[in-house]
């Protein structure tokens, strides 16, 4: 006899990976609106966002996070596959200066994963404010000779409208024309009586964004729902004849969430490095042939999640655009139905193939598929298990159809 004890079974492969999506600033007094830069003094918080990309659940990890060298840590949680989770650390009180955020999920490697590799993010950013660079042009005329100047000032502080700023450049005399080019770092405008300087910045803390969907030709598709997530999903629009959709959103990083056909896809952007979201389907085809390879005309459908869908227009060796997933097809043919599992990003070509039934006696009348049909000599059928009459009196016999030659049965 075999103890239990004594039997050693092969431990399940990992397949979690944990991984530090994105990492951005928020106002403290304003929850869930990214920033892109804070002030000396004010209250922010520093957000990020944790995802399981593998496919079992992680269960107790922890996270650390530096700022600077402040240390803490965060945990033990747990994180389902496809699961994406938001922290944050604050509220902080901005200092001048620049300043390192280092996140670390499952810091001492407790979790088994696929990629031990990309478990860690770092941020930098500088507190202060935000200066613009502008080029200005003065001069002054008289009749005889040409001569040329440059002056560089810096200016890092914030006025307001009508600061006086002087810019000196030299002249030989009263009697030349002499032509000066400042360079100005500045944030206002400045009138004097040497010249007038003039420079504009404007610093937005939203833009625009647009989200496309693209069929496989890079055409707009249109009546794809888009949602984006600011503390919960929330509205974005519905796209146009041209496949866009448009909103203003403040600056930071987002999960948009499109819907078409059925089906959705998530896509996580920082829009304020690219402000334009770009999803695209692929033209899938589902196909079926007969052991000869044959084109045989079945119903077609697909399963996106939420129930059974038509697939194109409805039978065989049909085409339709489908998001980048992996999604459930079925063929049915001569009252029975088979599925495959498939990622149209991998393969978009979906093909079922039947199998030729020959009945050795020749006395083979009918099968049971969703009803008692009709038996013809070499019919096709798709894989799967039949129950079949004989008119010999030997009684009702199951036999399993597998893919591959002929199936011989009675």
């Amino acid at each position: 006899m075999i103890s239990l004890a004594s039997v050693t079974f092969p431990a399940h492969a990992a397949s979690s990976d944990l991984t530090i999506e994105s990492i951005w600033l928020e106002d403290a007094s304003q929850i869930g609106q990214p920033v892109s830069q804070v002030s000396p003094g004010q209250s922010f918080n520093i957000v990020a966002t944790i995802k399981n990309i593998g496919q079992d659940t992680a269960s107790g990890y922890y996270l650390d996070v530096y700022y600077d060298s402040d240390y803490g840590r965060g945990g033990p949680d747990n994180i389902a596959p496809g699961e994406v989770q938001t922290w944050y650390v604050g509220p902080l009180t901005a200092q001048a200066g620049t300043h390192t955020t280092k996140w670390v999920v499952d810091p001492d490697n407790q979790i088994a994963e696929l990629d031990e590799t990309n478990n860690q993010k770092e941020l930098a950013f500088t507190v202060g404010s935000q200066t613009t660079t502008t080029t200005v042009a003065s001069s002054s005329s008289s009749s005889t000779t040409q001569s040329t100047s440059s002056t560089t000032v810096t200016q890092t502080s914030s006025s307001t409208p009508s600061t006086t700023t002087t810019v000196t450049s030299s002249s030989p005399s009263s009697t030349t024309q002499s032509t000066s080019t400042a360079t100005v770092t500045q944030t206002s405008s400045s009138t004097s009586s040497t010249t007038q300087l003039t420079s504009t910045s404007t610093t937005s803390s939203t833009v625009t964004v647009t989200v496309k969907l693209l069929d496989s030709s890079t055409n707009g598709l249109s009546g794809a729902v888009v949602q984006y997530y600011s503390g919960g999903w929330k509205s974005f629009g519905t796209t146009a004849s041209d496949g866009t959709a448009r909103m203003v959103l403040s600056l930071g990083t987002y999960a948009f969430q499109i819907t078409c056909a059925g089906a959705s896809q998530q896509m996580i952007q920082n829009v304020g490095t690219n402000p334009t979201v770009v999803f695209q389907t692929t033209l899938v085809t589902v196909k079926l042939l007969s052991s000869t390879n044959n084109e045989l005309s079945g119903a077609a459908q697909y399963y996106p999640g939420g129930g059974w869908k038509t697939f194109g227009g409805g039978t065989t060796t049909s085409s339709m655009e489908l998001l980048l997933l992996t999604c459930t097809f079925q063929a049915s043919y001569a009252g029975a139905s088979q599925q495959v599992s498939q990622n149209a990003a991998t393969n978009a070509n979906v093909i079922f193939k039947t199998v030729q039934v020959h009945s050795d006696s020749g006395k083979c009348t009918s099968y049971y598929a969703s009803g008692w049909r009709t038996f013809a000599q070499h019919m096709e059928l798709l894989p799967g298990t039949y129950t079949f009459r004989f008119s010999d009196k030997t009684a009702n016999t199951s036999y399993a159809i597998v893919a591959g030659a002929v199936k011989h049965i009675h």
